[in-house]
């Protein structure tokens, strides 16, 4: 008896070891992620529990035959094995990330997109599938089995996605149909479809609301021929179409002869490459593109002077591709989603106007023009330091002469006006000295009329400074807000005797960490994305109330923001002002009676931006976000800028760092911006977009898809009934999610 206990023992052994281990090295072999103690320890573990058990039921088996023994030997072994591949579960559920960065993409995008309900499944699911092709595994079998029924118990729908008789996220099993759409491979057709602008208003777009059937040629030597995988609908598209040659980028152009294709927030892919450019740009190489391209200084905007994305395809040249600040196209990770890529231009607007930097002195060899009132003293003796010294200086006042002195040592000639300045002797001033451009700095000392005021508003220039230096208070005046928004012209003001002072009083561009922030018009598009930024941000305001008139867009806005502002703490309240008679009051309560420390407005509302003067805190912040034309004004305390060193600020426009940011933040999974995705369509739906858009139909983005069958505009809640496998694989309210898009494209490309 005792050799054939030895005999038991050795074989029990040799098979524990060989299948156990055999086991273990499927496992790490498969997933290359076990290391450390996991390697050394699991193994030994599962081995010894299995003789454990096995010893266990030796001492507790009768009759010992050959037969008892063998089975004590597979029992004990599969005791070995089951405990391994349970350690290996325990050990995704709690390094699941680690496994997704170490295994596959997949697993990362199935974590990270789905209800949190769902994950162990998930994870044990999908972990299973990127290992092998077949069902041919009696472990996977069982687990498959509990999965599906489960699954199928909580979701029929999700529960057909899940296990995989869908297409995923994952290279294994996108479709060859998907793969060769995402690689470029299919042949080109001969024609495409565009949107082309022959005039103002819609019935302007394409010919009879339906796009114009172009041909589809070679790119010349100089050229790119782009491929447009999506493209996301701007408000500012709209203000182009329905200004058409007024429009100011478009200014004067025959648009009836040479038409423009609008559309600039663009996805795209190289297709074919001009003989220049062969070296640099292959196809399948993927972009987006920043529109604002200069060329000697001149701006040649995408979707405006080029055309745009609203299109199939599109050519780009060296405008583009050589212009003044390189390449205008920036490049995309393959693993980028097609919504996500349209979307960075827009949040890049969104991000840069919080990078409006200011300038902490007056112009270097710029033009200063001191508008003296009379009444008080100021020592402009240090206003220009470190080597700096205006180009030119005209002094016009009934005290004029007074700041010759002060400025001598500049060695600047100056112009002296004596007499009393008038609204119409400083638009003289502009014309005579600047040639019209206006003045980049403008001292305004005294106490002016409101009519002075305006006109030396009316006379900055593009990014220039009008510094009021008062005796007493000042009064209201029309403040042209279009330009603060497009020129970014600025306001400031102290009471000291130095104006250097007024300057440095408020640089801040960020929202004040802590602070208490109002956005106005809050449930648009822009809107949404500016909240969910604020949210987001590592030191956010304490508080923050969002407005706007409609419950649909504020109860849509909520259901997808308010859980992110409850996970930080954050104080969040959302408003329909349209409903609320006595708003003074409500927002007097809010911020205790002190104002709100920001305001950024997203509507173009000129009363707006002049009701929210009013109720600011000292050292705050008011954005004009929402473009408004230039010449458009709106009535102001100018006290503001001088006792609460309110910066008024505005701009809905991305610099190329902007957007190289925003992009680098949703290639790291640190911004969603396909969270901002609200309706689809294919090309054919631009129209309906362009007129949904105007008026407001979706609460968030809409992205044209110009490659998939026809498909009308329809919100993503829509995709329920025409494709519910895509809206299954939503995220938590709604959200589109990357493994929606590539169901979704599956399902509608041609």
């Amino acid at each position: 008896m005792q050799n054939k206990n030895r005999i038991y023992v050795l074989i029990r052994t040799v098979l524990s070891a060989i299948l156990v281990g055999g086991s273990y090295g499927w496992l790490a072999g498969y997933f290359s992620v076990l290391d450390g103690m996991w390697t050394m320890f699991v193994p030994i573990f599962a081995a010894l529990a299995g003789m454990i058990v096995g010893d266990w039921l030796t001492a507790h088996v009768k009759q010992k035959t050959l037969s008892s023994y063998l089975e004590i030997i597979m029992i004990s072994t599969l005791c070995s094995i089951l405990i391994l591949w349970a350690s290996w579960a325990v050990y995704l559920s709690f390094h699941f990330y680690k496994i997704a960065d170490a295994a596959s993409e997949e697993l990362k995008i199935v974590v990270a997109y789905n209800d949190i309900a769902w994950k162990p499944f998930l994870i044990f699911d999908h972990i299973f599938k990127l290992s092998i092709e077949s069902y041919r595994y009696p472990l996977i079998w069982i687990s498959e089995g509990i999965l599906l029924i489960w699954l199928i118990y909580k979701n029929p729908i999700k529960a057909f996605f899940e296990l995989g008789y869908l297409p995923t996220t994952g290279a294994a099993t996108m479709s060859q149909k998907l793969m060769s759409y995402k690689q470029a491979q299919a042949p080109l057709p001969k024609t495409y479809l565009a949107w082309e602008l022959y005039g103002a208003g819609l019935d302007s777009l394409g010919k009879s609301g339906k796009p114009v059937e172009l041909p589809l040629r070679d790119p010349m030597e100089n050229e790119v021929l782009l491929r447009v995988d999506a493209i996301g609908l701007c408000f500012s598209d709209t203000k182009l179409i329905f200004a058409g040659s007024e429009h100011p980028r478009v200014y004067g152009r025959n648009l009836v002869d040479d038409p423009v294709v609008p559309g600039h927030e663009a996805a795209l892919t190289v297709v074919k490459v001009g003989a220049k450019w062969a070296s640099r740009f292959f196809v399948g190489d993927r972009f987006i593109i920043q529109a604002d391209i200069f060329i000697n200084g001149a701006q040649k905007a995408f979707g405006y002077v080029q055309r745009g994305a609203m299109a199939q395809y599109c050519y780009v040249n060296e405008d583009v591709l050589n212009g003044d600040d390189g390449c205008y196209l920036l490049p995309l990770k393959s693993t980028t989603r097609y919504a996500e890529a349209a979307l960075v231009e827009p949040w890049a607007c969104v991000d840069g106007a919080y990078n409006l930097t200011a300038r902490i002195a007056p112009l270097d060899k710029g033009s200063l023009l001191v508008v003296n009132c009379g009444g008080r003293f100021v020592d402009t003796s240090e206003l220009y330091l470190n080597n700096t010294r205006p180009g030119l200086i005209v002094e016009v006042g009934i005290e004029s002469g007074a700041f010759q002195s002060q400025f001598a040592h500049l060695s600047v000639k100056s112009t002296v006006y004596k007499e009393f300045p008038t609204s119409e002797q400083i638009a003289e001033y502009v014309k005579n000295h600047t040639e019209g451009v206006g003045f980049d700095d403008i001292l305004l000392i005294g106490d002016p009329s409101s009519r002075l005021i305006e006109a030396c508003d009316k006379a900055l220039a593009n990014n220039g400074y009008l510094v009021l230096l008062p005796i007493g208070s000042l009064p209201r005046a029309m403040f042209d807000i279009g330009r603060v928004h497009y020129h970014d012209t600025r306001h400031i003001g102290t009471l000291s005797d130095k104006p250097l002072e007024a300057y440095k009083s408020n640089i801040r561009e960020e929202l004040l960490p802590g602070g208490i922030c109002w956005m106005v018009g809050a449930a648009g598009p822009m809107g949404q994305m500016h909240v969910q930024r604020a949210l987001e941000l590592k030191n956010p305001p304490k508080k923050i109330l969002a407005t706007d008139i409609s419950d649909e867009r504020l109860s849509y806005m909520e259901s997808r923001l308010r859980p992110l502002a409850e996970k930080r703490g954050i104080e969040f309240e959302l408003w329909n002002v349209a409903a609320i008679s006595d708003l003074d009051v409500r927002l007097c309560k809010f911020t205790a009676g002190n104002g709100f420390d920001d305001i950024y407005v997203h509507a173009p509302v000129p009363s707006l931006v002049s009701y929210s003067a009013g109720i600011l805190a000292k050292g705050s912040v008011l954005n004009i976000f929402a473009g408004v034309p230039i010449g458009t004004f709106s009535s102001l305390p100018a006290n503001i800028f001088v006792d609460k060193h309110t910066r008024m600020i505005g701009s809905s426009g991305s610099s190329m760092a902007d957007i190289l940011c925003v992009l680098n933040k949703c290639e790291t999974d640190e911004l969603a911006t396909g969270m901002s995705l609200s309706a689809v369509g294919s090309i054919e739906a631009v129209w309906d977009g362009i007129k949904g858009v105007k008026e407001g139909r979706f609460p968030g983005k809409t992205v044209i898809w110009p490659h998939i069958s026809e498909l009308p505009l329809m919100s993503i809640s829509e995709l329920k009934e025409l494709c519910p496998v895509a809206y299954a694989a939503l995220g938590i309210g709604g959200v589109w999610t990357r493994e929606a898009e590539d169901i979704f494209l599956e399902r509608f490309l041609k």
